[in-house]
């Protein structure tokens, strides 16, 4: 029996969240450290000029740290925000974390309304979350498209970001699917 692309791809989500499962906080906590501090050494890092970064979900890197660098280097700092009125995701820019952020759709941090939209093609660099990633770029998602979409659009540098644990042999993909252009780990940056 042939097995289907979609469910190739539920096989392996449930095969990187058993994995996730087995790291702890603390090498979380350690690990998303080494990559803030990765990331800030790169060159796509300090001549961005306009970043799109993500909120993190508990079993995601904690990069968070990069938007108040980035805010306080000048860089124009973005996170994707629902628009209920195009049923999409916009880029929005943030400038005061403390008051510009609420819980959105999906219960994770984004932008207030009235944020200033961020066209996507003014994005120099965008960190992109995924269950998991391989060496040939492509990204598996959590299944709704959310990041597909807005990497479709965007133009500037991709960058997913992972533990170790997600990186894979290989990831079944669709025509829909968005591959990125480099993979920051805790212990390397891989360039395609």
């Amino acid at each position: 029996m042939e097995v289907s692309t979609q469910d190739a791809k539920n096989a392996l989500r449930a095969e990187v969240r058993g994995r996730l499962k087995q790291i702890s906080a603390a090498q979380r906590e350690a690990a998303s450290r080494k990559m803030c501090e990765l990331l800030e050494g790169r060159r796509e890092w300090k001549e961005a000029l306009c970043v799109l970064l993500f909120a993190p979900l508990t079993d995601e890197p904690d990069v968070w740290p990069m938007l108040g660098r980035g805010i306080s280097e000048g860089k124009v700092m973005a996170l994707p925000r629902f628009d209920s009125s195009r049923n999409s995701y916009i880029a929005s820019r943030i400038q005061e974390p403390e008051t510009e952020l609420r819980p959105g759709k999906f219960g994770i941090r984004e932008p207030v309304e009235g944020c200033e939209e961020v066209a996507l093609k003014r994005l120099d660099l965008i960190l992109a979350p995924g269950l998991a990633f391989d060496l040939h770029g492509r990204r598996l998602g959590r299944g709704k498209g959310i990041y597909d979409r807005l990497l479709a659009t965007a133009s500037g540098t991709s960058c997913g970001v992972a533990f170790d644990e997600q990186i894979v042999g290989g990831i079944p993909v669709e025509e829909h699917d968005i591959h990125v252009n480099r993979i920051l780990t805790p212990t390397r940056w891989i360039e395609f």
